[in-house]
């Protein structure tokens, strides 16, 4: 018998929610989509893979959500606060205590927040958490990951790179919320905003997280390889494995702006003319390769520089703990 959780998921009339599929009761993989509300590729994504998995024997609950409603509806990455800068713990705790909203974007969290409790209500295996963006640079898809091995385990085989180290550099990011309550996961993303092509490799990475799971077998999707093959293919040549090394943080009366034609892992060298504001030229302090300089109006990260790490034990950790989830 349905109850009444599994009915509220799988309205349609719910703006929150893009869909849900699966028993209850089991694993649960929660992918949200439209954390940035100029970012809708992934919703996008979401709404190919609820289509193609209505018949597919599912061994676990996948539950699709939309993050910042509000401003996906103006098209515009936040209303007030980017909310993927406002999971603190005090603001968090304090929302949930009851206290008032002081801007759109606490009550997208607070209705969030609410909305990924709800799904795990039921979860009686291990709680999954996929954040699905697009970014404002021409790019390749790339995967925002910790380095515990639970965590490498999910984001195993999708034959992108690896980014690490970004949390550190990050303060109230949804995905380290969750990861405090025992959350596994990762951040994805997959290719400039406007780009056609970036819907098509978020898709593939919910399929094989759907897989890395435990949700579906490998058998049970169909061109499985091809998926893969896809996210692979966009990626060749660049390495499989990256560390942030520095964050060039901004604000709005930085008038910072981002010298064109810069992608993602593109190398840049120490002193390097990347950016201007008002000081004047804004120059690269190290070696490395730049990571989501910024093209749009908002946002607070002006561009990142990654070096490449060893991508062998990363490997070898993700294996290990796959075994032991299996």
């Amino acid at each position: 018998m349905r109850s009444d959780l599994d009915a509220a998921l799988d309205r349609a009339e719910n703006p929150r929610v893009i869909g849900a599929a699966g028993p209850l009761g089991g694993a649960l993989l929660v992918v949200v989509a439209g954390l940035h509300g100029n970012e809708p590729a992934g919703i996008l994504a979401c709404q190919r893979v609820l289509v193609a998995i209505a018949s597919m024997p599912l061994r676990g609950r996948f539950v699709a959500l939309r993050g910042n409603v509000a401003g996906l509806a103006l098209g515009r990455r936040f209303v007030d606060v980017d909310l993927n800068r406002h999971w603190t713990p005090d603001r968090v705790r304090g929302l949930r205590a009851g206290a008032r909203p002081a801007s759109v974007e606490d009550a997208e969290l607070l209705a969030l927040d609410h909305a990924l409790d709800d799904a795990a209500a039921h979860a009686e295996g291990a709680r999954f958490l996929v954040d699905l963006h697009t970014t404002s640079a021409a790019s390749v898809p790339f995967l925002l990951v910790g380095r515990r091995p639970a965590h490498l385990a999910l984001a195993r085989g999708m034959g992108v790179p690896l980014v690490l180290g970004l949390e550190a550099q990050l303060q109230g990011t949804m995905l380290a919320r969750f990861a405090a309550e025992g959350w596994i996961g990762f951040g994805v993303e997959g290719g400039r905003h406007d780009d056609p092509e970036s819907a098509e490799r978020l898709e593939a990475v919910v399929w094989l997280a759907l897989v890395n799971a435990g949700l579906l077998a490998a058998v049970d999707v169909p061109r499985l390889d091809g998926i893969r093959q896809r996210l692979t293919n966009a990626c060749s040549g660049l390495p499989g494995a990256v560390e942030v090394q520095y964050r060039h943080a901004i604000r709005p009366s930085d008038a910072f702006r981002m010298r064109d034609g810069f992608v993602n892992f593109q190398p840049v060298v120490s002193g390097q003319t990347v950016a201007s504001d008002w000081r004047g030229p804004v120059r690269a302090p190290e070696t490395g390769r730049i990571l989501m300089p910024l093209y749009q109006a908002q946002g607070d990260d002006g561009f990142f520089l990654v070096r490449p790490v060893p991508r062998a034990a990363l490997d070898a950790d993700a294996a290990a703990a796959g075994a032991r989830c299996a």
